[in-house]
């Protein structure tokens, strides 16, 4: 994985180094029975290995969140973790899973961030993971990420090589960047994804110095597995 941002690197460290090369996966579907991740503990547990097996050391559970609908609450996020890094520990398997949550944005989103009712990344109050519709791009999102900046939160993109307008304009998200939006692109997409404009959108954004963070949007153990090490 790429250098973190400082505040980002800052917010996500933690525990034993088990390598001289640990990584940090800020995306991933692994508490169990929540959303389209993981069914149940077990399989949720196998993620775990696998994610380990790979090399990543902690990973920051961002289960779907939609600003207009889901009612996942901080407090229920910081249970959930809670409970299944307990299993981890009884399971014996090394990793450190911080919550956080995948928002998908909505006309609310701006007011639950300043209500507090929104999980931010690793829990610490400085960023945000935010989906956009994959076929529309909403004409209010730049002054949104405005309004989130000027409360103190840091926008990140989840993963915008796979939203259709950000593939035949990618200016849109140059845009974002400059104003101080950071961008997540999925390793998969840089390794396997068969859709060649998505794969193609992901190489131009690294090329022009458009990625920040690279996480795996991991849902389960074999069609989208924790994993970062070959990306």
């Amino acid at each position: 994985m790429g250098r973190l941002p400082r505040s980002l690197s800052r917010c996500v460290e933690g525990g034993p180094v088990r390598s001289q090369a640990p990584m940090i996966d800020t995306h991933c579907h692994i508490l169990p029975g929540i959303d389209d991740g993981p069914r149940d503990l077990a399989e949720a547990l196998e993620m775990a290995r696998i994610a380990v097996a790979d090399g990543i050391q902690t990973i920051v559970a961002t289960p779907h969140l939609d600003c207009e609908r889901d009612a996942l609450s901080p407090d229920f996020l910081r249970d959930q973790v809670a409970r299944f890094n307990a299993a981890l520990t009884e399971a014996q398997i090394p990793l450190t899973v911080l919550p956080g949550a995948e928002i998908r944005i909505g006309a609310d989103l701006l007011e639950r961030a300043k209500s507090g009712s929104l999980m931010t990344l690793a829990d610490r109050g400085t960023h945000l993971l935010l989906e956009l519709p994959f076929n529309s791009y909403p004409s209010y999102v730049p002054q949104l990420f405005f309004g989130l900046q000027l409360l103190g939160l840091a926008p990140i993109l989840a993963h915008p090589e796979r939203t259709a307008l950000f593939r035949t304009h990618p200016e849109v998200i140059q845009g974002l960047v400059d104003r101080g939006a950071l961008v997540q692109v999925n390793a998969d997409s840089l390794t396997r994804w068969r859709d060649r404009t998505v794969r193609a959108l992901a190489f131009d954004l690294l090329k022009h110095g458009a990625v920040h963070l690279l996480a795996s949007d991991a849902h389960d153990t074999r069609h989208r597995p924790p994993q970062l090490s070959r990306a």
